[in-house]
């Protein structure tokens, strides 16, 4: 098996910024539309769109459509994973699974 060393900096990259951080926590239990992730984050419609659109370029999330209602869920075991070691760093036990 040969490591795409190019892709996995990419998606460090990625959760390396707050904004796209909290996005990817919030959706690991399933969809999050995009007015309850501008809640979360803090973040206008705008910004949240502009993160989101990183993270499904990198194949991380999923998007789910319902006329004007944008969902999205995490596609990304490593995300998850990541986050989960971030709360054991901070010795939050409140681990997720994908």
């Amino acid at each position: 098996m040969t490591i795409d060393y190019n892709k996995e900096a990419d998606i460090l990259k990625a959760l390396a910024h707050p904004i796209r951080l909290k996005i990817v926590d919030a959706i690991r239990d399933g969809e999050v539309c995009v007015k309850s992730l501008e809640e979360i984050t803090g973040a206008s419609q705008s910004c949240v769109s502009q993160h989101l659109t990183i993270l499904r370029d990198l194949g991380m999330v999923e998007t789910n459509r319902d006329g004007n209602l944008v969902c999205y869920s995490l596609n990304h075991a490593l995300a998850d994973r990541i986050v989960n070691c971030i709360y054991e760093e901070y010795g939050i036990h409140q681990f997720k699974t994908q």
